[in-house]
């Protein structure tokens, strides 16, 4: 499957991880993280190419980071379904993954940050930092070469904090919405519970069994309505 297929099929398990099976999940964050590898390594070649590059090498750093927070927060969601479920997480999750263990507790400390897009871009600056601190101790860079990387290296961490921003808008935004969606759904079904009511309440010559049913039923779309 190419990288375009599989970014579509993370896209739709990322938008409905609530419901997709356990293992399509796990198989999105291995997608996710080595999505994350290739866009990562991709950028690290375009670091030493010509400067025509470095464009495409900042939108490959911005990815990098997307992939590896889509995947934090799957990881977070996923334990915390493991666990309801009664298993214990790290033993649960031996050989799913093809990441470290210290890797895995990296990517659950982003997703249950506060601010997970902050994190991960505040991750991305400071293995950016270290690498560039590498490579300049292991060759004879000038203090120019060095003085170049450290600015473009900002520039990449101002940037994905902006992108960052950009993305905490959004989640607010969505989560908004969502919450005004499931207040509607509940006020439709008080709505009609009060209406047919009228009709089936003992109080007006209703059976106790109709009113029971009524009873039952609302309270199973109340239920779907607070988990949808």
């Amino acid at each position: 499957m190419g990288i375009s297929n599989v970014t579509a099929a993370l896209k739709k398990t990322v938008a409905a991880h609530e419901i997709v099976p356990l293992d399509d999940v796990v198989q999105a964050i291995n997608n996710s993280l080595q999505l994350a590898v290739v866009a990562a390594n991709q950028a690290g070649s375009l670091h030493s190419e010509a400067m025509n590059a470095e464009h495409k090498a900042r939108k490959l750093e911005l990815d990098a980071i997307g992939h590896r927070l889509d995947a934090a927060r799957l990881l977070s969601q996923l334990r915390r379904r493991v666990e309801a479920e009664g298993h214990d997480w790290w033993k649960w999750q031996e050989g799913k993954f093809d990441r470290s263990r210290r890797d895995i507790e990296r990517l659950l400390k982003i997703g249950r940050s506060a601010d997970p897009e902050g994190a991960a871009a505040e991750e991305r600056a400071r293995n950016a930092a270290y690498q560039r601190d590498h490579r300049a101790s292991s060759d004879d860079a000038t203090d120019t070469i060095d003085v170049s990387r450290k600015e473009r290296a900002d520039s990449w961490a101002r940037e994905a904090q902006s992108r960052a921003a950009f993305r905490a808008k959004e989640a607010s935004e969505r989560a908004k919405e969502h919450e005004l969606r499931r207040k509607l759904k509940v006020e439709i079904v008080n709505i009609g519970f009060r209406t047919i009511a009228k009709t089936l309440h003992t109080d007006v010559g209703g059976e106790k069994t109709e009113m029971q049913r009524l009873n039952d039923v609302r309270n199973q779309l109340l239920a779907y309505s607070r988990r949808s």
